[in-house]
């Protein structure tokens, strides 16, 4: 038998990311048995070592499969918590509204984490830097949390309603993790668990992290601050994306990305995208729409569609706009809620006959070359300085 490590197994371990990196090797390995099992198995000379042998890899492998189908639904759920539920109730969480001038989100810290305040003034950075740009959205308790002092996490996360194991044990695991849910008694909760572990994507290796990395954290979280303004329904890819291309966009204007400009971290951030399309042929935006609906291999490339690809999807969309980053920002989520639709919502602001059309233009561009991807982030930048 197969069996999935222990920490990986359904109710054991709460630390979700690293569950669905565990996922996407198997998910990898799968198809690299299943490809030689298909053109190696057939190199075997005696007959009877294939009846023997294929039968029980395939019902192993099937098993594998429909294990990791289980825990990616799993993911499903905890990645799209602020989406789906936001709170223990089960019910999605109100809409966040314009805050008056002067307002101020709320923060609470653990006394046993981040004692000389550096993770906090980093992610108040990065958050502060987004509400400026964006404007001041709430009601917003901020929740900055990481260790192995219990007691201290508890009592900062005591304003925060329903159930806060799951973050208290990725606290003690040393694991980092930002998110937006609804588990406050007003607006919008945001937690940040040890953001000086924060991973960053394609070096998986926290060492490797930038202390200004956290500011960009600040940044695409507040994002869905914003969004529950004017979002009631949309897709993930255009949640994801249009949050970290504004944490690629504002860490590049003020050097705080890993690879300090915009365009450098755009690009690098197409590689990853293009590197898992290559291994998953015909795997495009369209399939992460809903991460809760997507399929089993959608799942295993959350990361690659909805936030790498799903980046440049808002890129493009702004291209194709002719308007710069900041009306995006301002005008076009207001036109969702206006539309009642994001589908018709993006189809008016691109200029584009249908989501359809939308969706092939992307994909053709996705195909071309560096040089006209960087041109694209050339003509966006020049834009917004008119």
């Amino acid at each position: 038998d197969i069996l999935l490590p222990l920490a990986m197994r359904k109710g054991q371990n709460g630390i979700a990311k690293s569950i669905l990196s565990e996922v996407n090797k198997i998910e990898q390995d799968l198809y690299r048995l299943r490809a030689m099992l298909a053109t190696e198995g057939k190199k075997i000379k005696d007959p009877n070592v294939i009846h023997q042998f294929l039968p029980k890899i395939l019902d192993s492998t099937e098993r594998m499969s429909r294990a990791a189908m289980d825990i990616h639904q799993d993911m499903a759920h905890f990645y799209g918590r602020f989406h789906s539920s936001g709170d223990d109730s089960g019910g999605p969480p109100p809409p966040t509204r314009k805050m008056p001038d002067g307002w101020e989100p709320t923060y609470h810290r653990s006394a046993g984490y981040d004692k000389k305040g550096e993770q906090w003034r980093l992610i108040k950075t990065g958050i502060d830097t987004a509400r400026k740009y964006l404007g001041s959205y709430g009601e917003l308790t901020i929740f900055i949390v990481g260790g192995k002092d219990t007691e201290a996490n508890l009592k900062a996360l005591r304003p925060m309603c329903g159930e806060k194991d799951h973050i208290i044990k990725m606290a003690e695991s040393d694991q980092g993790d930002a998110y937006v849910c609804g588990a406050v008694d007003e607006g919008r909760g945001m937690v940040f668990c040890n953001t000086h572990k924060f991973a960053v994507h394609g070096f998986n290796d926290h060492k490797l992290q930038t202390p200004d990395y956290v500011c960009t954290r600040g940044i695409h979280e507040y994002f869905h601050v914003y969004q529950g303004c004017y979002l009631e329904e949309s897709a993930t890819w255009l949640e994801e994306g249009s949050a970290e291309f504004l944490a690629f966009y504002l860490g590049g204007c003020n050097k705080w990305n890993v690879l300090k400009t915009f365009e450098k971290q755009m690009m690098f951030h197409m590689e990853e995208a293009q590197k898992w399309r290559r291994r998953n042929e015909g795997m495009t935006i369209e399939h992460m729409e809903d991460i809760e609906k997507a399929d089993f291999k959608a799942k295993g490339g959350y990361r690659e569609l909805a936030y790498d690809a799903g980046a440049w999807a808002v890129a493009f969309a702004i291209g194709q706009s002719g308007k710069s980053v900041r009306h995006f920002y301002s005008e076009f989520f207001p036109l969702i809620k206006h539309r009642k639709s994001w589908k018709k919502a993006l189809k008016e602001y691109t200029k584009l006959s249908s989501l359809q059309d939308f969706y092939f233009m992307f994909e053709m561009f996705m195909k071309m070359d560096a040089k006209e991807h960087r041109k694209l982030l050339d003509q966006i930048v020049q834009r917004e300085g008119k």
